[in-house]
């Protein structure tokens, strides 16, 4: 359909917005998108999502080498993705806050997310004062989890850290 093949362009042409709306279009029209949306999944580095789309592909072309090649890459991927959320928290528990912080955000663009990874963020960034980045992972955190214990402490902690840095600034401006 014209959906289907405007969709293949732009995601050719690196249009990934543009590509997944006419995928998206194609898809409630009820016409075949899945390889499509998987390539798009993998050109725009959402491991996770185009994993189970590219081993649905594999499972239906079994003797399709170049698929069992992609599904063995994003495995890897997804594992060391997995592995990243881990490196952050040993750094964080050797007291190195600033790679910590690194790691996690290599795992945030890697559309990694959840609450122990958001948790080890905003853990590190209080470690380094970095008070409204701890705030935002908190109440990310929050949003999914309105009852974890950590994240509304660590929220009042962000809170008040953000607090005294504007009395601190304010103190300093006065005469």
């Amino acid at each position: 359909s014209a959906f289907v093949a405007l969709a293949g362009i732009f995601v050719e042409c690196s249009g990934y917005e543009e590509a997944e709306d006419y995928a998206s279009k194609a898809a409630a029209k009820g016409e075949k998108v899945d390889p499509l949306i998987a390539r798009l999944f993998w050109y725009t580095g959402r491991w996770w999502d185009a994993l189970p789309m590219f081993q649905k592909l594999a499972q239906a072309a079994p003797k399709d080498e170049h698929l069992k090649r992609i599904v063995a890459e994003l495995s890897r991927r997804t594992e060391d993705s997995r592995s990243i959320i881990g490196q952050a928290e040993a750094e964080l528990k050797r007291d190195d806050p600033s790679k910590a912080i690194q790691l996690a955000r290599i795992a945030l663009a890697s559309k990694l997310h959840g609450a122990k990874l958001r948790l080890t963020f905003a853990a590190a960034s209080l470690k380094t004062f970095g008070y409204a980045d701890a705030l935002a992972q908190f109440r990310s955190v929050l949003d999914t989890d309105p009852s974890n214990a950590e994240a509304f402490a660590g929220k009042k902690q962000a809170e008040d850290g953000l607090r005294r840095a504007r009395e601190m600034r304010m103190r300093r401006l006065s005469p």
